[in-house]
């Protein structure tokens, strides 16, 4: 075998090398690329639900509030009905006065 010969089958040796070792790191680049991928749309999902949470949560509390400013309101109704019924019941209850005797 000539020296030609033996310098290109050592070319061709580092060539089929050298294209092995970028096919391995083509490969793992595309591995971690997917995981990246994967760990966004985990993280999205985590940040949507997070979100749908507070928001029915904000709901529940407003939802609250609403019922509890409704009771308030009621209970502020009845109280002025009830002071207005003593008071025209304590007009009622007067003696007449002393110019229709």
């Amino acid at each position: 075998m000539s020296v030609t010969d033996k310098l290109k089958e050592t070319k061709d040796k580092l060539k089929d090398k050298l294209k092995g070792q970028r096919d391995k790191m083509s490969a793992s680049a595309h591995e971690h690329a997917e995981k990246a991928g994967g760990l966004f749309h985990k993280a999205k999902d985590a940040v949507r639900t997070e979100a749908q949470h507070e928001t029915s949560e904000s709901n529940r509390i407003t939802e609250d509030m609403k019922e509890e400013a409704q009771h308030e309101t009621s209970e502020s109704k009845r109280i002025g009905k009830d002071i207005k019924e003593k008071v025209e019941g304590s007009h009622e209850a007067e003696p007449s006065s002393p110019s229709s005797k």
